[in-house]
């Protein structure tokens, strides 16, 4: 499962077995996410026009 609406304030999404919380905080300032269900890819964007990508899960690149 999917899920927003409870912000992660790391700007990282929260991910338990079975789903994932990809609301990465982006009105305060962190990351606009995205999942790609079928890869685990998740695609991240922030204000300044930064964007990043890697598996759910794993630790971000550094930016």
């Amino acid at each position: 499962m999917v899920c927003g609406h409870t912000s992660q304030k790391n700007g990282l999404p929260k991910v338990w077995e079975g789903w994932a919380c990809i609301d990465t905080w982006p009105a305060g300032g962190e990351w606009l996410s995205c999942l790609d269900v079928e890869t685990n890819e998740l695609v991240q964007a922030n204000q300044s026009g930064a964007t990043r990508r890697f598996q759910l899960g794993a630790s971000p690149p550094s930016t």
